[in-house]
């Protein structure tokens, strides 16, 4: 089958990404992506080529084709069934694979990456893996075989963060889209917490600088620490 090609040029982490695949080996691929359930990825893939199944716990589309959706529960319970067609299966794409760290679904994703042989390759994507680095080590060991990582920290949607004081009339930014801080001062939020007795509490700093930064805003906004008690 000859590679598609597509009317927009790819970025440069997918090239890198295809690359790997193209010389047979794994590749795990960190980048912010839009989520989408099996059946949304059925109807793509459909779309794009012909001989497409699906396979969840409600529905089964055509499973002897070449290329089959599935949950990874599915996957599994092949395994665990020891299924012909495993024999037959020479990549295998896992999406949002930091669900691995999920307390009730980690496990089966671990467990049906392990039992799956060591013919398979594999293409792992993921938007928030934080031990990319020590999880394509893992895969390399397991599987006798490398796992690159392909990494872009782009995003089509800009990420910010905001904080709300509670009684407060207006969200501050504290993170623009390069996840720089862009008003690292949170001393406005102490009046809020002493007004509302929510002492006491910890500020951690990450610097030295920083630390003596805050302490002396802090004091700069003469308000009383001390209960009656305390003062004597």
């Amino acid at each position: 089958m000859p590679a598609k090609s597509y009317k927009f040029p790819l970025d440069s982490f997918q090239k890198e990404a295809i690359l790997c695949i193209e010389n047979n080996q794994s590749v795990l691929v960190s980048a912010h992506t839009s989520a989408a359930l099996s059946n949304q990825k059925y109807r793509e893939f459909k779309d794009e080529f012909e001989d497409v199944g699906l396979i969840t716990g409600d529905v089964t589309i055509n499973q002897n084709a070449t290329c089959l959706i599935m949950t990874t529960e599915i996957l599994r319970l092949m395994l665990f069934r020891r299924k012909e067609i495993i024999r037959q299966v020479g990549w295998v794409i896992f999406d949002e694979i930091h669900y691995m760290r999920d307390r009730e679904r980690g496990v089966i994703w671990e467990e049906t990456i392990i039992l799956l042989p060591d013919t398979v390759h594999y293409v792992f994507l993921s938007a928030t893996i934080p031990n990319a680095r020590q999880f394509a080590e893992w895969i390399a060991y397991l599987h006798h075989q490398s796992c690159h990582i392909v990494y872009t920290d782009f995003r089509p949607t800009p990420l910010k963060h905001y904080i709300y004081p509670a009684g407060g009339g207006a969200m501050n930014v504290l993170k623009n889209s390069s996840s720089k801080v862009v008003d690292p001062s949170c001393i406005k939020i102490i009046p809020i917490i002493m007004k509302r007795n929510l002492a006491p509490v910890i500020l951690f700093c990450f610097s030295r600088k920083q630390c003596e930064r805050y302490a002396l805003e802090i004091s700069i906004l003469n308000l009383d620490y001390n209960s009656a008690e305390e003062k004597h």
